[in-house]
């Protein structure tokens, strides 16, 4: 197991944040500023990423925004050109967005959903990670986080097979291209966030039961109605601290004793 010794400020560093216009990713940007780095917040949503880089400028951080589509080859060439650019070659990359459709038994949901869901979650992060690679591997340092989730392990979470598949599929990536970029001095990891209280989990509870299942309505309702959905910082600052540092080929979950105490840290 590499250490995590080492771990400091990231000035001089560049982070490109994907899904980083609301939620977690927001908060995974402003974190990684905090740290000095200078971050590039890219998204389809290209007014929700320009105010997250337009608070972060205003606090005095180097940010930009950039429109970006992990399901597009092309917007995500351009989105790491203009990132290089407009703040530098990237050094830090968090993939980071991701969706959670469609939602239902495997046999009723629309099946173009079910492959677009895996192209997102599972290929949109090997796109990125294909862009901003050989840059890292020339210079011979990167730092690539994967928000991987609970739902990649066991039966995966009820009602969402493609979710699921999909985590499952990019905590392999993690692990596989650890190996292959062994000595290299890029380092990737995976992180699983937690139940983040975020637009997502809104969407998850707006479903019908019917749609969903028992299992899936009563898990997210009732994580809900008890207060038990965490916030986003404990992520964030994970993922701060493995960008800080030299661990490398692991997918580390927030909810974990150890993991728990590696965050409260650095917090």
């Amino acid at each position: 197991m590499s250490s995590l010794s080492g771990m400091g400020a990231l000035d001089g560093r560049v982070a490109l944040v994907t899904g980083g216009g609301r939620g977690l990713g927001r908060a995974v940007a402003q974190a990684l500023a905090e740290r000095g780095a200078a971050v590039a917040v890219g998204a389809r949503s290209t007014e929700e990423v320009d105010s997250v880089a337009g608070e972060l400028r205003e606090a005095g951080y180097s940010a930009t925004s950039v429109p970006l589509d992990v399901s597009d080859p092309a917007s995500v060439e351009n989105a790491v050109r203009r990132v290089a650019d407009e703040l530098g070659t990237v050094d830090i990359l968090v993939n980071n967005a991701g969706v959670v459709w469609p939602l239902g038994m495997l046999l009723k949901v629309d099946a173009d959903e079910w492959e677009q869901s895996i192209d997102i979650n599972l290929t949109g992060a090997v796109r990125c990670i294909r862009a901003v690679l050989p840059g890292m591997l020339e210079r011979g340092f990167g730092r690539i986080v994967n928000m991987s989730s609970g739902a990649a392990a066991g039966p995966g979470m009820p009602a969402a097979s493609a979710y699921s598949v999909g985590k499952a599929g990019l905590d392999m990536v993690t692990a596989n291209l650890a190996d292959e970029l062994s000595g290299s001095g890029v380092c990737i990891n995976g992180v699983r966030p937690g139940v983040v209280d975020t637009s997502m989990q809104d969407y998850m509870r707006s479903l019908p039961r019917e749609q969903v299942g028992a299992a899936f309505y009563n898990k997210f309702h009732g994580l809900h109605e008890r207060g038990e959905l965490s916030g986003p910082g404990p992520a964030a600052q994970l993922i701060v601290l493995l960008a800080s540092s030299d661990r490398t080929g692991q997918t580390l979950d927030v909810r974990d004793e150890e993991t728990k105490q590696l965050i409260d840290g650095i917090a």
